[in-house]
């Protein structure tokens, strides 16, 4: 009923309350979603609340007039709501069903109590109330209270819905600044506001141009697309809150103009389908007109000249496209802007396309000057060459959008309606390569010796602007609704473009390595497809540089490095037609074991229950070989440790129970939120993360791997890992606890948790009496590695799903699949038994609790 109602779930699969973090809390005040009443919220509400007039039936002191019961209810449930209501028009308080309650049962306890809620007894029956149909009124009375086990279902039980009254409302976001139109920036800015009503954001999700919507790891309100392409884009951004409510989104919609009049089109390996279904392949590359040629542009020409210009008398702006000019106008004015730049000349007297050398040529690569496309370069060009996105006109599937065509070409309206025309250039959205008005505006000469032209006009129909339209006209003809745009053949030797800049991929620049062999990483590609070699320069301190290296691979590895030193690289790309990039220059510190942090060296263990006894899911014992080493926390993440998370993410901080936070490990933390908390940290020290959105582990390419010794960033240690560690890896003298045989020694359990000693059996009210809690990190002995607290204090989240053993040897164990992920360690409510470093448990992954924490590990790179 929360989910469908869109409202964050009041419970978790234990039965625990959850607050609207999805954190177990035992305030019902803080649960957002539909639950049931608690056992004092059912009774306050049965008495009618604060208008209550103290009856002992809910509603009346005669049972009748308000119950369905024994003497009455001829031996059936009956239609709710036919008896007379309560104080507060609640109906059924008494009699028909009994009714379930959130609470375990317990004795009351005589002392005053503020939202109330038993979530932890002795007895894990819950609590039921009201009295139904089948009983007499004795237990029909407001105060009755009886129990049953929670998987009890009969005709007698029933339910009713509660919820606490908190106002839940959507979060907000408004538009700072950002582009709007047309612009000229490879990198765009985009910033936002974001607040909510209710509480903090959890953060911002955006998409660029109508994809997935992907997240904003940190809680910031402006995030910069780098490499913008040419043409249209949308982006949207959105803030969610932590119930998991969205806002409306905002957007920015824009394009992206190269600077330039003409735009490079690559055609080595397209082809399109013409009207008549000819195939034609374009085996040169060509720059096009960004805009057709408008009425300044051929003024000049005709006063360099001294050519008559054409009558364009219909408009008013010399930005609009020129128009009555012929087949011959065209070519003329092509041949006049080969002159003005000094290249050879396109065509003719006779409309014959020329080489470089003044010679007839069909070659189209060989013709070095100005001219119009062919009818093949305009339609591919029109379609948006190579990142095409198929539309039916040049540059989107609204013709409003991208077109001047008859249905809103007209100036004025009603009355004053005007005669079409055509319209300043570059008015409408570009194409998917930043070519303006190729649909529409005014049909366009090409170079074919058909005379074809393209694109449609102000004039024409819809039909008339698709990209693939076409007539053909007689040279000497001209209109109103034809002009011209020009292209040029680029030679694909003389138009070589270096390589792209390269780009460190691992290590990212200044970080700390923790390691002295370092696999340097970086990304690079060239332009023209050209094949690339780099050569690395690799130096310490003051020295000078020196080339480490030339290859044609993407990686250097550097051994043998002095720890705490810092080295500084760069790469330099150079293609195999002379073109060359130097790239930035990047540096990394080395250092030893990350602080805070426990090395944890390769080898070999026997798994699971070697000292017998266990339980059987610590069986069959199976051998365990690492191939690398590891990273492992010394401690257990504590309050202070993953409150600055919070801080940094705008995530709620969990509970602590009053127990106070600091340096005892954090509680109340999910499997969700503790890979958040690895991937944070990775990222805050600039490594790759170690997790994706599905909780996959990731190398250091961003691919998914099941290998953890391929995972470069913070993660969750595996179960293997976690028992060779918490055994004292290559050390291990084998005990049975994390670092001794005396379990007091070395782990908090729920003898020794608390305000004394406890002895005897375990009993959950003696461990709420003697105020058992977890305890700070540290202060038991650490075992033969210099890790503490593994036995004890805070169960810990491994990264595997819980598997079955198998009796068979394993390398770089790592169980990918389950519906429940690992927990180790037990806890300061365990008994002995289950502080063993070879007992297992299991949650699922969403699952909070009052002794579920974590620590953190990294493969040493």
């Amino acid at each position: 009923l929360s989910e469908m109602a869109s409202l964050p779930k009041a419970y978790n699969e234990n039965g625990r309350f959850l607050d609207r973090d999805g954190s177990m809390t035992s305030d019902p005040s803080e649960v957002v979603g539909y639950r049931l009443p608690t056992e004092a919220e059912w009774e306050f509400a049965a008495r009618g609340g604060t208008i209550s007039q103290g009856y002992q039936y809910s509603g009346s002191q005669k049972v009748e007039d308000v119950a369905w019961y024994k003497e009455n209810s001829e031996n059936m449930t009956q239609v709710v709501g036919s008896v007379q209501p309560n104080e507060i028009q609640l109906f059924d308080m008494s009699g028909n069903v009994w009714e379930w309650c959130s609470d375990l049962f317990s004795i009351y306890k005589a002392k005053e109590q503020f939202n109330p809620f038993t979530s932890y007894s002795s007895s894990r029956s819950r609590v039921i109330r009201g009295g139904s149909w089948a009983n007499n009124e004795t237990y029909l009375r407001v105060s009755c209270r009886l129990s049953r086990e929670p998987e009890v279902a009969n005709n007698t039980l029933g339910f009713r819905i509660c919820r606490t009254d908190i106002d839940i409302r959507i979060p907000v976001i408004g538009r700072v600044d950002g582009p709007n139109g047309k612009i000229l920036e490879q990198d765009v800015t985009f910033v936002w506001n974001g607040s909510d009503y209710d509480g903090l954001l959890a953060g911002y999700q955006y998409r660029k141009d109508g994809g997935e919507w992907e997240e904003l790891f940190e809680l910031k309100d402006s995030y910069t697309w780098r490499n913008v392409s040419g043409g249209s884009h949308t982006f949207e951004v959105r803030a969610v809150d932590n119930d998991g409510l969205y806002s409306e989104s905002v957007s920015w919609f824009f394009w992206r103009v190269i600077e330039g009049d003409r735009v490079f089109v690559k055609g080595d390996y397209s082809s399109i389908e013409e009207r008549l279904v000819n195939v034609s392949t374009l085996d040169h590359d060509f720059t096009i007109g960004r805009y057709e040629v408008t009425i300044a542009e051929f003024r000049k020409f005709c006063s360099a000249t001294a050519r008559k210009m054409p009558n364009v008398n219909l408009v008013s702006s010399d930005s609009c496209p020129v128009f009555n000019v012929s087949w011959w106008d065209a070519i003329s004015y092509c041949n006049w802007l080969s002159d003005s730049e000094e290249l050879p000349r396109a065509y003719n007297s006779d409309g014959k396309l020329l080489d470089a050398e003044g010679k007839v040529t069909e070659d189209l690569r060989e013709v070095v000057g100005y001219r119009l496309p062919t009818e093949a370069e305009w339609e591919f060009a029109a379609r948006g060459g190579e990142v095409s996105n198929g539309h039916k006109y040049s540059g989107g599937d609204d013709v409003e959008l991208v077109a001047w065509y008859s249905g809103n070409s007209e100036a004025g309206s009603g009355f004053y309606t005007r005669k079409r025309s055509p319209k300043e250039i570059g008015q409408k959205l570009p194409n998917e390569l930043d070519l303006f008005d190729m649909s529409g505006n005014v049909w366009e000469w090409c170079t074919d010796s058909n005379k074809a032209i393209r694109g449609g006009s102000f004039e024409d129909s819809l039909s008339y602007v698709v990209v693939t339209s076409r007539r053909t006209v007689l040279p000497d003809v001209s209109s109103e609704s034809i002009g011209f745009r020009v292209c040029r053949t680029i030679s694909n030797e003389s138009h070589n473009r270096a390589p792209y800049t390269p780009v460190n991929l691992f290590p990212l620049d200044n970080v700390v390595c923790h390691s002295t062999t370092i696999t340097l990483i970086w990304d690079c590609s060239d332009p023209d497809g050209d094949e690339v070699t780099y050569e690395i320069c690799f130096w310490e301190g003051t020295s000078q540089p020196l080339i480490a290296s030339v290859r044609r691979d993407l990686t250097y590895t550097v051994i043998n490095l002095e720890p705490e030193t810092t080295y500084y690289w760069k790469v330099v790309a150079k293609d195999s037609k002379g073109g060359n990039i130097e790239g930035p220059v990047w540096r990394f510190t080395t250092s030893a074991v990350p602080e805070g942090m426990v090395l944890v060296e390769k080898g070999s263990f026997t798994m699971g229950d070697t000292w017998g006894g266990g339980e059987s899911d610590e069986k069959p014992t199976h051998k365990v070989t690492f191939t690398y080493n590891f990273y492992i926390g010394k401690c257990e993440i504590t309050f202070d440790e993953y409150d600055a998370f919070c801080e940094a993410t705008g995530k709620s901080k969990p509970g602590d129970l009053g127990w106070g936070r600091g340096s005892r490990p954090v509680i109340y933390v999910s499997w969700n939120d503790a890979i958040a908390y690895c991937n944070w940290l990775s990222e805050k020290e600039k490594l790759p993360k170690a997790y994706d959105s599905n909780g996959n582990l990731l190398d250091k390419d961003g691919k998914v791997t099941t290998d953890p010794s391929n995972v470069v960033g913070y993660r969750l240690p595996t179960e293997a890992e976690w028992e060779y560690a918490a055994r004292g890896g290559d050390k291990s003298k084998g005990y049975k606890y994390s670092g001794s045989d005396n379990v007091d020694d070395v782990a908090w359990y729920w003898q020794n948790s608390g305000d004394k000693y406890l002895t005897g059996d375990w009993d959950a009210d003696t461990i709420v009496m003697n105020n058992c809690r977890a305890q700070e990190v540290g202060k038991k002995a650490p075992n033969e590695l210099g890790i503490y607290d593994m036995s004890g204090n805070v169960w810990e989240w491994c990264s595997d799903w819980f598997g079955n053993y198998s009796s068979s040897a394993q390398t770089n164990p790592y169980n990918n699949s389950g519906s429940a992920r690992v927990n180790r360690g037990g806890s300061w409510v365990s008994n002995a038994a289950d502080v063993r470093v070879a007992y297992r448990d299991r949650f699922s992954p969403s699952s909070t609790d009052f002794d579920l924490g974590f620590r953190i590990c990294r493969t040493v790179p």
